[in-house]
């Protein structure tokens, strides 16, 4: 693919984006400059957008964000998203030989879930989760809610709904042709608000969602199927898909959720 797109000898970064608090202030730097809203015409934008998406879903979980972001600009790509793109590019050149390993070391079916509040324009909340099996990665998701969040608590509590859904799918498949007790299966959310909503009946954080399908996660909870547990932010894998991360965390998350360490 970098050879595909010519950039072969490009500069590696070290991470697939910058930064929010870099873009704010490349934002403030714009202000009083014309602004560029020219579409681009000439650059094979889908195509390599469709080329970064195949690889976030099958082997690198580590430009997922970078890639839904993307993904979001494909009818009028500008200037600005190309380089986006290129950035992932430039990424991909630093971390060419990073891989998936396989250890099975650990116990079970776990899951990470998290979710960023409005972090695009408007009020689109991104949330994002990661299952392992046996302590490797197995599944993992970027995505937008459709849903207007209210609240973090809210937007962390539909995305524990949608990590559940995976986690659930992925249980049925191993006791099938493994034969094995795997609940409960034990999911990671770094909200102690979230985390309360499920449990107890008419929490009022969550009197605005009306919708069945967000409560899954409190329905697999009184089952028996899932427990919550809390996970300190710095030790949240997910975070890794639903904002642009540091080059430190990022560099730290890729490691554990990889198993390069």
């Amino acid at each position: 693919m970098i050879k595909k797109f010519g950039y072969e000898d490009a500069h590696p970064q070290r991470s697939p984006m910058i930064t929010n608090q870099v873009l704010n202030r490349e934002r403030r730097t714009r202000e009083n400059e014309p602004r560029d809203n020219n579409v681009l015409l000439a650059t094979p934008y889908r195509e390599a957008v469709g080329s970064l998406l195949y690889l976030a879903n099958a082997t690198r979980p580590d430009i997922s964000y970078a890639v839904n972001i993307l993904s979001r600009h494909q009818l009028n790509p500008t200037e600005r998203e190309w380089k986006m793109v290129e950035r992932v590019f430039r990424y991909l050149i630093h971390t060419k030989n990073l891989s998936l390993t396989y250890k099975g070391k650990g116990t079970g079916i776990d899951g990470y879930s998290d979710a960023s509040l409005a972090d695009c324009k408007g009020s689109i909340t991104t949330c994002g989760y990661l299952v392992r099996l046996y302590g490797d990665i197995i599944a993992w998701k970027t995505q937008k809610q459709h849903y207007v969040s209210l609240s973090t608590c809210q937007a962390e509590y539909i995305a524990m709904s949608e990590a559940c859904k995976e986690m659930i799918a992925l249980g049925f498949s191993l006791e099938s042709f493994a034969s094995q007790n795997i609940y409960p299966m034990k999911l990671k959310c770094d909200n102690l608000s979230a985390i309360k909503c499920t449990e107890i009946q008419g929490a009022v954080g969550l009197r605005h969602l009306t919708e069945v399908r967000f409560h899954f996660v409190k329905e697999c909870v009184q089952r028996g199927r899932i427990t919550i547990e809390w996970v300190a932010s710095k030790l949240q894998l997910a975070d890794i898909f639903t904002k642009p991360l540091s080059f430190k965390l990022h560099e730290s998350l890729t490691a554990q959720i990889f198993n390069s360490e």
